[in-house]
């Protein structure tokens, strides 16, 4: 059986290149705030028993004494930036919310950020992994713990969700969400950071500048192809037609969020074909 801690021993934050001046400033004055966000899982008490939550607090302090050396500083400005642009500048289009996670569904599960899409007040969701390795073992092996999922005839879980965009709040366990690896390269999260610096220094139109990053477009075509392979990989594995279908409604907003974003930011702002970029889209 798929044990998730296999994925970590190979998820270890791997040392990296210093942040430049302007991924210090994104990281100091946008980064840590945003670490005090997460989500707690000693706050679902109402729902889970004790011994539940306990268990779990234990299994997470066994992962990352065992498997896990934390993130790397520019993976955590990459997630950072992508959960306010997503929600704020709608970068995977209108009616996006996001999620956090909380620190067992992030090691457990694969899963950094949820988005959240309202539609015509059914709510589709789309886990989001989000990395900067370029390491090509590393990004297979978050593949192949997609695919392990798909064999076993399910999708992502989150154990811990916590939505207060629906009425009444989303709370507990969520099943059957597709997942995507979401990631850019050095250069990819150094543009975004000179880009938030501006908007921190409050620069006239950084604003709009950020909002219309041209790596946005990366990040969308990333998620666009991964759900078409997936989708062809459950097929080929004979997958239950509602495990197909929910990938399908997911890629269906992805399809209309990219082709908008193509139309409204321009052929000069077009994706880089980065190393992450160019394995997944290799699949």
């Amino acid at each position: 059986m798929y044990n998730p801690e296999e994925l970590l021993l190979k998820k270890q934050a791997a040392p990296e290149e210093e942040l430049c001046p302007n991924e210090e400033k994104v990281y100091h004055d946008y980064v840590l705030s945003y670490k005090k966000e997460s989500v707690k899982i000693d706050n679902f008490s109402d729902i889970y028993p004790e011994i539940k939550i306990k268990r779990d607090v234990k299994r997470v302090a066994e992962i990352k004494e065992k498997f896990w050396s934390g993130k790397t500083e520019r993976s955590e400005i990459l997630e950072a930036i992508l959960a306010r642009q997503i929600e704020q500048a709608n970068w995977f289009g209108e009616n996006c919310s996001v999620v956090r996670t909380s620190e067992y569904d992030d090691l457990v599960n694969h899963t950094d950020l949820v988005a959240e899409f309202e539609e015509e007040g059914i709510f589709i969701r789309l886990a989001l992994d989000v990395t900067t390795s370029q390491d090509k073992d590393t990004l297979a092996d978050k593949i192949r713990s997609i695919e392990k999922e798909i064999d076993q005839g399910k999708l992502t879980s989150l154990e811990y969700y916590l939505s207060e965009e629906t009425e009444p709040p989303t709370k507990g366990r969520l099943e059957m969400v597709p997942r995507v690896i979401i990631g850019t390269d050095r250069e990819g999260v150094k543009e975004l950071s000179d880009l938030v610096k501006k908007t921190i220094d409050q620069e006239k139109g950084s604003n709009l500048e950020l909002a219309n990053s041209r790596v946005q477009i990366e990040l969308l075509t990333e998620v666009k192809e991964q759900l078409e392979y997936f989708i062809d990989y459950a097929k080929e594995k004979k997958a239950a037609p509602f495990l197909i279908n929910q990938q399908k409604k997911v890629l269906k907003i992805i399809e209309r969020a990219l082709e908008n974003k193509n139309s409204s930011i321009g052929p000069t702002n077009r994706a880089r074909q980065n190393d992450t970029y160019q394995f997944l889209s290799s699949l």
